[in-house]
Order: C-alpha cells, then sequence, then structure tokens
C-alpha cells in the first residue's frame, strides 16, 4: 500500500508534498486519468489531525485535571474519560464479563474524524 499526502499549491492546484510526494501524486492521477468506463479504483484516505482542535481539546483536559481530586495521573483522568465516551474495544474478561479497554488517541493512529468523535460532547 502506498502512502501519499497531498495539498493545495499557490496556484489553488493539488500537488504531493514534496518531490516522492509529487511523484506519487502524478502516478495516482495517471491512474485515475487512465480509467476506462466502468473500471474501478480503490483507495483510502486519512484527514489529516488539526494541531489547533488537538491543542483545544488537550487545554481543556488539563483544566479538568487540575480541577479534580479523583485522579493523581492526568493519563488514568484520559482513560475514564475515553471509557465514559465510548472510545473503546470490548474484551471478554472473567468469566466472560465484557471488559472496556480504552482506544489511542495517538495523532499518528486516530484522524480528526476520530478525534472529534471521541472529543464531542
Amino acid at each position: 500500500m502506498s502512502s501519499l499526502v497531498i495539498y493545495k499549491d499557490e496556484t489553488g492546484k493539488l500537488a504531493g508534498m514534496g518531490e516522492k510526494g509529487r511523484r506519487a501524486y502524478a502516478k495516482f492521477r495517471k491512474l485515475v486519468e487512465e480509467l476506462t468506463v466502468g473500471e474501478t479504483l480503490a483507495f483510502s484516505y486519512k484527514m489529516p489531525r488539526s494541531p489547533e482542535h488537538h491543542r483545544f481539546m488537550f487545554a481543556k483536559l488539563t483544566g479538568l485535571f487540575e480541577r479534580q481530586e479523583q485522579f493523581g495521573d492526568f493519563d488514568r483522568l484520559l482513560d475514564f474519560l475515553k471509557v465514559g465516551a465510548g472510545h473503546v474495544d470490548l474484551f471478554p474478561g472473567r468469566d466472560g464479563v465484557l471488559v472496556a479497554v480504552p482506544k489511542s488517541i495517538n495523532w499518528e493512529k486516530l484522524d480528526e474524524q476520530g478525534f472529534i468523535e471521541f472529543s464531542a460532547p
């Protein structure tokens, strides 16, 4: 699977990021332009995270952490909030009872849409 980062350049056209990205985007465009009627091309995309949204969310979380007394560790508070938001994987635990394990909100692993869904009130 290939990876490609595109952006809108100064002329308002889409372009690949960096020299490698320009070559990859040119190959992708060629594939798209050469499609024949009825032929298909599958691809995936990921919406990049917004640094502004990320900073805003963590500023809110830091403020919450500083105002509460239940959790002595920021990461435990974050895990608690992930579980409450349903941002979990469920695994069978003892006696078959499901256990909620918080999912990662790592910058690289979670795209902006996923982060929005996690952080929405």
